[in-house]
């Protein structure tokens, strides 16, 4: 029997969303301060965490990461690298049983076009296209239980604020430990091409 892993493929983003050259905190990170400050209903991501979800695979026997491994290669050598914008705050299923809260994307056809390839890529491998469309966000807590007042005070705040750009230049294949963790790590990354425009 091979051994499995939690995997899921991604994009990182880089410090600038979150401090100013200068060392102070930018909007974004002070969202993630904020959250921390909600109880312990709300729980944030930690910093070194933050990531873009493109293709959830969960439990992936050893013997499919090789192939998975070799796609992932392939699309980011195709791939030019693209920047992103994060804009406002919204949760996950609805303010009426928030379960996951997240920054979103907008204006990211790159990130939608990179996230159908891979749903393309692995599906020969037995990881079955998502039914729903894909969304992209930056998940930014995790609700286990009612939140505090506060929480949706930060949402309604917030749910316009433009949080930046970053470019992405490279792919991410993770593994999560959570809920043990609540910790991921990088197994192999692949730089997008800086010259392909």
């Amino acid at each position: 029997m091979s051994e499995t892993q939690r995997l899921f493929i991604a994009i990182a983003i880089s410090s600038t969303l979150l401090r100013h050259s200068d060392g102070r905190r930018t909007v974004l990170a002070n969202v993630l301060r904020e959250l921390s400050f909600c109880g312990q209903a709300v729980k944030p991501s930690a910093l070194e965490n933050l990531h873009i979800t493109l293709k959830f695979l969960g439990d992936t026997s050893s013997h499919q990461v090789p192939l998975i491994e070799r796609e992932l290669a392939r699309l980011a050598r195709q791939c030019p690298t693209f920047t992103v914008s994060l804009y406002g705050l919204g949760v996950f299923p609805d303010l009426k049983r928030p379960a996951v809260c997240w920054a979103g994307l907008r204006d990211a056809p790159r990130l939608m076009l990179l996230a159908e390839d891979i749903e393309l890529a692995i599906s020969p491998f037995g990881f079955p296209r998502e039914r729903r469309p894909f969304h992209p966000h930056l998940t930014l807590a995790r609700i286990r239980a009612a939140p505090a007042a506060r929480f949706f005070e930060i949402m309604a705040q917030h749910a316009t604020t433009a949080f930046g750009t970053d470019t992405i230049g490279e792919l991410l294949l993770m593994r999560s430990n959570w809920p043990d963790s609540g910790l991921y790590r990088a197994i192999a990354k692949w730089p997008l091409q800086a010259n392909a425009e």
